[in-house]
């Protein structure tokens, strides 16, 4: 079996390792039961509002905050974990934990929660970084755990 040569990298530390990249779209992998209620709920309260308030920009208001509020679920968000951190970037919008801000890891069903706190607060869902699976799940957490020993300077 023949393998492809690694590619050239400007640093030569041994512990460094290839960045891990995937995409995650719940819309589409989710339950079509779950995704139509989803919908469902989003126009049926944004009708409620536009009736209860007599106008329909007010409904089309509530549209656009649920839809934007639900973007995670709706539209794909790109994860790439590298040697200097953990990038997630839905909307265009990059959010990047760098692993000396990564203190605390908390291990889901469906993916990871990265956080710079040690210990759970109540500013964890602003600071933190929620690592979703894609069908990945022990190489997302292969990956991680190996960036992490490379960054602490431990073996394993």
């Amino acid at each position: 079996m023949t393998s492809s040569p690694a590619p050239a990298r400007l640093d030569t530390d041994p512990k460094t390792t290839s960045p891990l990249s995937w995409r995650v779209h719940p819309l589409r992998q989710e339950s079509a039961a779950r995704t139509t209620c989803l919908l469902a709920l989003i126009f049926a309260v944004s009708a409620m509002a536009a009736w209860s308030l007599e106008h329909i920009l007010f409904g089309l208001i509530s549209l656009v905050v649920l839809a934007l509020s639900m973007a995670r679920y709706l539209l794909p968000t790109d994860y790439v974990v590298d040697d200097q951190g953990v990038t997630t970037k839905n909307l265009g919008v990059a959010r990047r934990l760098t692993w000396r801000q990564i203190n605390r890891i908390d291990v889901h069903a469906d993916g990871l929660f990265m956080s710079p706190f040690r210990v759970p607060s109540r500013l964890d869902g602003f600071r933190g970084l929620f690592v979703r699976y894609a069908d990945n799940q022990a190489q997302v957490a292969g990956a991680i755990d190996d960036h992490r020993r490379a960054h602490d300077g431990t073996a394993s």
